[in-house]
């Protein structure tokens, strides 16, 4: 809806967050689902489907995350060279949807709905008719899903931080303190920008690590799958990889300023809720500062009288009403034993003050004005 998140890093996060929403929803929870059973009861169908999701949402995830480094590459290292349009990010967004389905397309043509007639339970798993070409199709996975990927973003967000420290360092000695302190926040926003993508990379290959290296050593070494551990291992990896997709979320809400305040535009109830929670905290102050009226003591304050030797008398003192017949109405100043003599009280009037006239001084100051004040 913002203009302001119209650019292609934020498109290609908006991508990625898609990506993880499939998989969440048509490719995560069938594998431990069919772990806690021991037996594949999702019919022919999904057999074929949830990996080929599964591994098509890998990959979109990993080249998105390769091409926001690629773009956050060319927009700081060369900033004068033609940024990446919306028209080509699109573009680059269906071609990366259309090259990781071809990469996943094996996956739907190679699973098969084995039934195991000594344990009487359906088990989905992989049917390749020539080992060598699973085992080429497994490392040519390995290496454009997790190896190519995570070398290209390593090199872009190196060469991205370390031009940033320059520019950083070149404002500071070149431009004058304001130009410099603009620049600064400029800099400061882009590294914030650049420290949430690293942080997404860094968990992303960090949670599917573990998976793939036991993949790897399971294609060339098939006797670990009649280990024991072997089962509880594969179904950790594999909740760890999975729960990569949700730690991006939190990811932009506490490392970007602009997704929280769009994640809160597009909730319809945060927004009367914040409106009720405000009224709510208002009106319990103003009822807390009601009770303290009521229940708040004469005002009171001490006055020091210092006499010859230095030493303090502390006598409390109060406002109160005077009793006296006046033609002007007050209030007076005393003390609280009510034996006060008249040069010890002060009277202060309680008529509004008039508006100033100004007037002529006379030549003696002592004397009164020409006219007097109305």
């Amino acid at each position: 809806q913002s203009r302001e998140m119209r650019t292609p890093t934020f498109i290609f996060i908006a991508n990625l967050a898609v990506s993880d929403v499939v998989l969440c929803v048509l490719g995560a929870p069938f594998t431990p689902l069919s772990g806690l059973l021991n037996s594949w009861v999702f019919g022919d169908v999904l057999c074929h489907l949830v990996p080929t999701v599964l591994c098509l949402c890998v990959h979109v995830s990993t080249q998105t995350s390769t091409a926001i480094a690629l773009e956050r590459f060319m927009v700081i290292v060369y900033p004068f060279k033609r940024r990446m349009t919306l028209a080509v990010c699109i573009i680059t967004i269906f071609t990366i949807w259309i090259f990781s389905a071809v990469l996943s397309s094996p996956f739907a043509f190679n699973q098969i709905n084995y039934w195991d007639e000594m344990k009487f339970i359906h088990d989905c798993r992989e049917d390749w008719s020539d080992v060598r070409l699973k085992r080429t199709f497994t490392l040519l996975t390995f290496c454009l899903q997790y190896i190519l990927p995570c070398s290209i973003i390593a090199f872009c967000y190196s060469k991205v931080t370390i031009s940033l420290n320059e520019r950083a360092k070149v404002a500071a000695r070149r431009c004058s303190f304001a130009q410099a302190n603009n620049q600064r926040n400029k800099i400061q926003r882009k590294r914030r920008t650049n420290k949430m993508l690293i942080m997404m990379v860094i968990f992303f290959v960090l949670c599917w690590m573990p998976l793939n290296i036991l993949l790897i050593v399971w294609e060339f070494y098939a006797a670990v799958e009649e280990k024991s551990f072997f089962i509880p291992l594969f179904f950790a990896t594999h909740l760890l990889a999975v729960s990569s997709t949700v730690y991006n979320p939190f990811l932009y809400a506490w490392m970007n300023e602009k997704f929280r305040k769009e994640f809160q535009k597009i909730i319809p109830c945060y927004q009367k809720f914040v409106i009720a929670f405000k009224n709510y905290k208002l009106k319990n102050n103003k009822e807390v500062s009601s009770t303290n009226v009521n229940n708040m003591e004469p005002f009171s304050f001490n006055n020091s009288i210092m006499n010859s030797n230095y030493n303090k008398e502390i006598t409390e003192q109060r406002w109160k009403m005077t009793t006296k017949k006046s033609a002007v109405p007050h209030i007076e100043v005393g003390q609280e034993d009510g034996n006060m003599q008249n040069e010890n009280t002060l009277y202060i009037p309680l008529l509004p003050l008039q508006p100033y006239q100004p007037t002529t001084l006379s030549k003696n100051f002592l004397e009164p004005p020409a006219q007097p004040l109305q």
